[in-house]
């Protein structure tokens, strides 16, 4: 199969994660990289010590970043679509990172400097939601753009999916809680209040606990239509360096209620299906989880020991583990390459 060509728009945190899960794929090569703020030996810098694995890194020419003296990806510093060069880099998908454009309409300015698709990685108002496991069959319809959800919401998607159809959970309501954001450089440049608020909070997160607006329960809802208006949550941002903690309570009408531990067996027979275990894994049975176990794990793990059932009732708490960004790009990346099989099918045909 002939490798898909990748252009990254955004190389913060998760921008970086999508460029690291590619490596896990074959069929998948980055080509292009653009961000108006970072330059390539500061690239270089954070790959360094965030990524150590990934080899040897250098600059070529000011232009390109070369990772093993083999893989040459062009580095561009455009503010504006118009300046992107992704048709001449001969790219097939950008992925939208830099959370600046996430409607169609932004989006368009990619496909007129030559990408055929878009994903953006985020909640969009307008573009399709598509994820992997839930609505896969909506890449059927080889739209030009589309969102893989805000973070939270995607990356416990599978589980929910559980949930809802071996456990007859018909209410959730979620706290997140995950290492703090990076610096919003763009936050002390805009004219919104709003902005502003979020430029000195993720500052301060190092510090601090902060809550901030997150769209997961809104991209859940979108997922899962039969629990539209069950599903709600909130998010935290706290000073640890990776990892993310999701803290379930879920409610199910359905009688004779499942106890703890009838509960916890649908779970993990669940969880061992085909459809599943490349997105969910379990903790061992007593073994509590710290932040820093889920760190490097392409999938969420549901820690057994935190299942607990109200008395005499059919509520749920449950927790969930996982590297937030790293789960979501490994996600994207595999939803790519379902794009990229439908292209080369219609082309074959």
């Amino acid at each position: 199969m002939n490798s898909t060509c990748l252009g990254i728009n955004g190389f913060n945190k998760l921008g970086r994660a999508i460029l690291t899960a590619s490596f896990l794929d074959p069929t998948i090569t980055v080509t292009a990289i653009n961000d108006p703020f970072f330059n390539i030996d500061f690239m270089c810098y954070l790959l360094r010590h965030e990524c150590p694995h990934i080899g040897n890194l250098t600059s070529e020419g000011g232009e390109y970043l070369v990772i093993n003296d083999t893989h040459k990806i062009l580095i561009t510093n455009a503010h504006e679509c118009s300046s992107m060069s992704w048709g001449q880099q001969h790219v097939d998908v950008v992925v939208e990172c830099s959370r600046v454009y996430t409607t169609r309409d932004r989006c368009w300015a990619h496909l007129a400097v030559g990408a055929p698709t878009v994903v953006i990685a985020a909640q969009s108002v307008d573009a399709a939601l598509v994820h992997i496991m839930v609505n896969e069959d909506m890449l059927d319809k080889k739209l030009p753009v589309i969102c893989g959800g805000d973070l939270i919401g995607a990356v416990m998607a599978p589980f929910v999916d559980i949930l809802l159809r071996y456990a007859g959970i018909d209410e959730i309501v979620y706290t997140a809680i995950h290492g703090s954001l990076p610096l919003d450089s763009g936050g002390g440049r805009s004219l919104a209040f709003s902005e502003w608020c979020q430029a000195r909070y993720t500052a301060f997160a190092s510090d601090s606990i902060t809550s901030y607006r997150h769209e997961g329960a809104y991209t859940l809802n979108k997922l899962f239509p039969q629990l539209k208006g069950k599903i709600s949550g909130n998010a935290y941002q706290v000073s640890t360096h990776q990892g993310c903690m999701v803290d379930i309570y879920a409610h199910s009408t359905k009688i004779p209620f499942l106890d703890k531990s009838e509960l916890n067996e649908v779970l993990l027979k669940a969880i061992k299906q085909d459809k599943y275990k490349n997105f969910i894994d379990s903790s061992a049975p007593n073994e509590a989880l710290l932040s820093a176990d889920c760190v490097g794990h392409h999938e969420i793990i549901y820690e057994q020991e935190s299942l607990s059932c109200m008395p005499t009732s059919s509520t749920y708490r449950m927790r969930l583990w996982m590297d937030l960004e790293r789960c979501y790009a490994i996600d994207l990346i595999e939803m790519i390459k379902r794009i990229s099989e439908a292209k080369n099918i219609n082309n074959i045909n």
